[in-house]
C-alpha cells in the first residue's frame, strides 16, 4: 500500500505500537508528529497539562512539517484519548493538513475507554472525506490478543476496498 500513510501521535507507546502494526502488515508510511514542547510524561502534570490542553483543542508546535500528502490516498490517522478528546498534536495536524477527498482510517489508544467521543471529534475535523472505519484499543502495546488483532486487521481491510 504505497498510497497510504499512517500520521500520529504517541506519548506512552500504545499509539506508536499500534501504528507500527499496520505499517509492518501494509508497508505505509509512517509519520510519527512530536511537538515542540514535550508534555511530560508521568505523575500529576502528565495528566493535568496534557487533558487541559485536549479539553481546551490546543494546537501545539510541531517538531517538524508533515509531509505532502498529495501522493497518498489512504490516510490512517492515530492518537492517544486525552480528556475524551484527541491529543494536541493530532489537533494541530487535523487542523493545518490539506485534507479532502482522502480515504481516512482513524483509531485512538486509551487506558480505559472513551474513545468515541474522540472518534467523533476527529471525524468532525474530517468533512470532505470518505471515513474508512473507526477503531479503538485499551492498552494494546501490553495486551496483545485477539481482540487487537482483529481491530488491526479491520483498519488494513478496509484500505484495501
Amino acid at each position: 500500500m504505497e498510497d497510504t500513510v499512517i500520521i500520529y501521535y504517541s506519548l506512552d507507546g500504545n499509539t506508536d505500537h499500534v501504528a507500527r502494526c499496520i505499517a509492518e502488515k501494509t508497508g505505509a508510511k509512517l509519520v510519527r508528529l512530536e511537538t515542540k514542547r514535550a508534555y511530560p510524561r508521568k505523575g500529576f502534570k502528565k495528566f493535568f497539562i496534557g487533558g487541559r490542553d485536549a479539553l481546551f483543542g490546543a494546537r501545539p508546535e510541531l517538531k517538524a512539517s508533515f509531509p505532502d500528502l498529495a501522493p497518498f490516498g489512504n490516510i490512517v490517522i492515530g492518537t492517544p484519548v486525552w480528556a475524551s478528546r484527541p491529543s494536541p498534536a493530532i489537533n494541530t495536524f487535523l487542523r493545518r493538513a490539506k485534507l479532502d477527498g482522502k480515504r481516512i482510517a482513524l483509531f485512538a489508544c486509551s487506558g480505559g475507554g472513551q474513545a468515541k467521543t474522540c472518534l467523533d471529534k476527529m471525524e468532525a475535523l474530517l468533512t470532505g472525506n470518505e471515513i474508512l472505519c473507526r477503531a479503538s484499543f485499551v492498552n494494546p502495546a501490553f495486551k496483545r490478543g485477539k481482540t487487537i488483532d482483529d481491530a488491526i486487521d479491520e483498519i488494513i481491510s478496509a484500505l484495501s476496498d
